[in-house]
């Protein structure tokens, strides 16, 4: 049980996690509609294993809209066996250069942990530069902790974020395999020392279908809600283009 202090919240954390799933879920009807091209949804099978939950499994459901030219957003939910659920949504305006573009990037997160009967709310805000083979962004993010048994909350009002990635194709590729290194995902956020290594590919099937494979491994982390998260986790899913 966490030792903190006596602030109830768990009634704005459920209305939080409400709200982005409710989002969520909107978000991703919209990427059905027969008229958003290059609308993508995802959906993968995740296992994974460390020293806290051993070996567990689940599933992701995301949504990528590319609402405007200068504007896009994310939206992501999942939900693995060890009682983790998770709910996020990323709102990411941009502006193209003769040789990339540049972007800012704001995003929400929030997890539910029954095993350590927590939640974890996270809010970040961050810019980078992105083309086709490399990207980077850096930022800062808060984060509130809370007991679900109401034994009271505590917040980290600023903490740095930071992410590098590379590919070894042209995004337009029929496959592209990359990797890299950061402090935060779609479904967790985490002190800058306490980075999360990375590698992904895909492999277009059809002109609208890709398979896509991922691999994280993040090392044990102190002093925060995983302090006994160590160890690998794997997804494997698809992806369809509207």
């Amino acid at each position: 049980m966490l030792n903190l202090p006596t602030v109830s919240t768990s009634g704005t954390m459920k209305k939080t996690l409400a709200f982005l799933t409710a989002l969520i879920l909107c978000l991703t009807a919209r990427a059905w509609e027969p008229c958003s091209s290059g609308y993508e949804l995802t959906l993968n099978a995740v296992y994974g294993h460390n020293t806290s939950w051993k070996h567990y499994g689940g599933a992701e459901l995301s949504a990528y809209l590319p609402i405007h030219r200068h504007f896009e957003a994310e939206a992501f939910t999942h939900y693995v066996s060890a009682g983790e659920f998770t709910a996020s949504l990323t709102a990411r305006p941009k502006y193209a250069l003769p040789v990339g573009e540049l972007f800012l990037n704001a995003g929400l997160c929030c997890r539910l942990l029954h095993k350590y009967r927590s939640s974890d709310f996270c809010a970040g805000l961050s810019f980078g530069y992105r083309m086709d083979y490399a990207s980077a962004q850096a930022g800062i993010f808060t984060r509130k902790m809370t007991d679900m048994d109401g034994g009271g909350s505590q917040i980290e009002p600023i903490n740095i974020l930071y992410r590098v990635s590379f590919k070894v194709r042209p995004a337009t590729s029929k496959w592209n395999l990359g990797g890299g290194a950061a402090n935060f995902t779609e479904f967790e956020y985490e002190r800058p020392w306490h980075p999360i290594f990375f590698i992904d590919a895909y492999y277009r099937i059809k002109p609208n279908l890709r398979l896509k494979a991922a691999v994280h491994i993040k090392p044990t982390g102190i002093f925060h809600l995983t302090a006994g998260y160590y160890g690998i986790r794997t997804a494997l899913g698809l992806t369809y283009t509207f």
